[in-house]
């Protein structure tokens, strides 16, 4: 593995840390009512894995989302020129 990609794999672990800590902020104040969640809209990341035999591509296992897969919707959104919607 080379270095630099040490480096990479470092953030990309603090980042995921920090991300669950968010989602688990998020989660307590919805449960104290402290916010609406009615507009919350997170994707828990479960865990995520390194495949040192593919040039050390980082996958991410998240939350299953009815309604197909997030790269697809971003796609159509993109070529439609449309926004995320609160559904």
């Amino acid at each position: 593995m080379d270095p630099d990609d040490e480096i990479d794999l470092d953030m990309i672990v603090k980042e995921i840390l920090i991300m669950q800590d968010v989602i688990l902020i998020l989660k307590k104040a919805a449960a104290m009512g402290t916010i609406n969640t009615k507009f919350l809209h997170v994707v828990e990341i479960y865990d995520f894995f390194v495949d040192q035999q593919n040039d050390g591509k980082v996958y991410l296992v998240l939350e299953f989302c009815a309604g197909g897969d997030m790269r697809h919707y971003i796609d159509d959104m993109k070529k439609k020129g449309t926004m995320i919607s609160n559904e």
